[in-house]
């Protein structure tokens, strides 16, 4: 039986054999303007608005080979852009290769992101820049991460990389709130389960806080560097909904980000779901889906 591994060889050794295919079927003026820029991704993301105008057709099987090229370009792009950024899969002895999920691009300390994952939300959406904006984005956090000075506490402590799935952003309306604050509401929250040692909080890192649930982690880690208003700033500008401020999102100068360890059988996807509804009603807290550019209160 194939390995999740072999399944993901056999997938990334066909990249360009997979991007040559999908060359021959486009028109010249599109094949002109693929020379992986960044700005590649706007012509990429038009082509996908005018071929496909229903949502739906991106889970359609018939579609499946010419988006999953579409999404291992789009990919390409951030790898050959965006320093020590790969194509990755998490590999665990556990996982069936059932448990097979979309190859993600790692950009590294940052997240993982599922190209292909996204292009239903694209088509939905329709803004024609939701490629280029998560490019820009994911860019500017890896500028931001480099000039980070380390601390003796992150030089000393290593946090095992277990991948990354429901990534969110926790926007800071209260610039005094503290992962303390969030823990003790964690402890609440999970009282029952902390008691019949289901459930355990840790603090490896005065920045990072950990919720255990058996070997399954979810990851709080507080920002408030100066670039984490530039940033606010930016989502403020970006932002097309009405359930939030945007001069509220604006203001925010610190933020908790949220993510799980990869989850491939989506067997925490409820817990996170629950935990996030609770947590949308705490104050101070403003819960922000980064890669599909909407609040939870929208969802």
């Amino acid at each position: 039986m194939d390995t999740r591994q072999s399944i993901f060889d056999a997938w990334y050794s066909s990249v360009q054999e997979r991007l040559d295919n999908w060359s021959i079927t486009i028109s010249d003026s599109l094949k002109d303007q693929l020379d992986y820029s960044q700005a590649s991704l706007i012509a990429v993301e038009r082509y996908l608005l005018e071929k496909f105008d229903n949502p739906m057709a991106g889970y359609d099987p018939n579609n499946e080979v010419e988006l999953d090229a579409i999404a291992t370009y789009i990919g390409e792009v951030s790898i050959r852009n965006l320093p020590g950024t790969e194509w990755y899969v998490w590999i665990d002895q556990s996982l069936r290769s059932t448990d097979a999920t979309n190859p993600a691009v790692k950009v590294p300390n940052v997240t993982s992101y599922d190209v292909r994952g996204m292009i239903p939300y694209v088509l939905n959406v329709r803004t024609g820049n939701e490629f280029i904006n998560t490019f820009e984005f994911l860019k500017k956090r890896i500028n931001a991460m480099a000039s980070e000075k380390p601390t003796a506490d992150n030089i000393t402590v290593t946090i095992e990389n277990r991948g990354f799935a429901y990534q969110y952003m926790f926007l800071l309306t209260d610039p005094k709130y503290t992962l303390q604050q969030l823990q003790a509401w964690l402890e609440t929250c999970y009282q029952k389960k902390i008691a019949v040692q289901k459930a355990s909080l840790e603090l490896p890192l005065p920045s990072h806080l950990l919720l255990h649930l058996g070997t399954y982690r979810f990851h709080f880690i507080h920002k408030d560097e100066d670039w984490v208003k530039e940033e606010s700033a930016e989502m403020a500008d970006n932002y097309r909904g009405n359930a939030v401020s945007k001069d509220q999102i604006r203001q925010c100068a610190s933020r908790i980000e949220f993510y799980g360890d990869e989850d491939p059988q989506m067997d925490y996807f409820n817990e996170q779901f629950s935990l996030l509804q609770k947590l949308k009603d705490e104050p101070g807290l403003l819960i922000f889906d980064y890669l599909n550019n909407q609040f939870i209160q929208e969802m």
